[in-house]
């Protein structure tokens, strides 16, 4: 069995510590022999474990990559990134890694599919049974795939380039319409760092710390506050009108440091 973890760095948002910081955390939590590849137009300062490749050519100029999604991911579907017998974990570069990462590799591996995160319901939704919330579709920061079983994808994109983005806003609405047999990762493996470690308002006036939900293996960071903004200093405002704080996230902050990363005012 042949595994792969995938991430993509492109324009100036995330640096190289981004790709060294998830690198280091797949190293601790995965523990099955694979290669790391990221694919940027912009190698420097990666770590030297990490297979760099140049972005393949897709059919979107890259001053459009940062327009209206996250089209560069269509890329990691292109002949030549990954073999066809390799298992896939594609991780957005601002998620944190906090659990065991085999049981993704283990369901691909027992049973076939393009696997992604389903988007999560507002709060109240949410105190629903997972099975009785309306199914608003796929969330983007994860994916596990064969890669020959999904060799179509590039393919249809790069025939329909204008086509394609004109109809849907990104790559998470695009993909699951067009992958092969699209099933929802197991809901407790990947949560949102601001729906499910912040209590919500107005709870979060009581309990304004932010908690790792028992269980999870990966953290998602989508939207405000980024990973950066939750690491200080001390009185820093971050976060939205409801899912905010004014002080450092300890967890986060030593997660960062533990796997090499570097806070602003030490770069």
């Amino acid at each position: 069995m042949k595994i792969a973890v995938g991430c993509v760095k492109w324009g100036t948002r995330f640096g190289a510590d981004y790709v060294n910081v998830l690198y280091r955390a797949v190293q601790e939590q995965l523990g099955l022999p694979h290669r790391f590849v990221c694919l940027t137009n912009q190698p420097e300062g990666i770590d030297p474990g990490v297979q760099t490749m140049p972005v393949p050519e897709f059919g979107v100029p890259e001053e459009e990559w940062l327009k209206r999604g996250c089209w560069p991911k269509v890329a990691l579907f292109a002949p030549g990134v990954f073999e066809d017998d390799e298992i896939v974990l594609y991780l957005d570069l601002d998620l944190l890694v906090v659990g065991d990462l085999k049981p993704f590799i283990e369901l691909v591996r027992d049973r076939a599919a393009f696997y992604t995160l389903r988007e999560w319901n507002p709060t109240l939704v949410r105190l629903l049974p997972v099975r009785f919330r309306p199914d608003r579709g796929s969330q983007g920061s994860v994916y596990v795939w064969r890669a020959g079983e999904q060799r179509h994808v590039f393919a249809d994109f790069t025939s329909r380039v204008e086509e394609v983005r004109a109809t849907y806003w990104s790559d998470r609405f695009y993909l699951p319409k067009i992958a092969k047999n699209v099933r929802y990762l197991p809901y407790d493996w990947c949560l949102s760092f601001k729906n499910h470690c912040l209590a919500p308002w107005p709870l979060n006036l009581l309990r304004p710390e932010a908690r790792i939900p028992e269980g999870a293996k990966i953290i998602v960071f989508h939207g405000k506050p980024r990973p950066m903004d939750v690491m200080g200093p001390p009185g820093q405002r971050w976060g939205s009108k409801r899912r905010s704080g004014d002080q450092p996230v300890p967890w986060v902050r030593d997660y960062w440091l533990r796997h090499g990363g570097r806070l602003p005012d030490a770069s």
